[in-house]
């Protein structure tokens, strides 16, 4: 397989954690469609993305698994 150029990886990753912001951002979060995302993306990403948006839409206060 090969690597993806750099400029193409950017966007792909963008687009990445565009979608994972959505879904996080959804009504019902899809346990299954967000790991499959997060798996995708590479490591720290990932995580950044992920904790970004849990500052972002205060999820925490939402999701009482998110408090521990």
């Amino acid at each position: 397989m090969h690597d993806l150029p750099e400029d193409a990886a950017s966007v792909v990753n963008t687009q990445m954690e565009k979608l994972l912001s959505t879904v996080l951002h959804s009504q019902e979060i899809d346990n299954y469609m967000v790991l499959g995302l997060m798996r995708s993306m590479q490591h720290e990403d990932a995580c950044h993305a992920f904790r970004r948006q849990l500052s972002r839409e205060h999820v925490t206060e939402d999701y009482n698994c998110f408090q521990q």
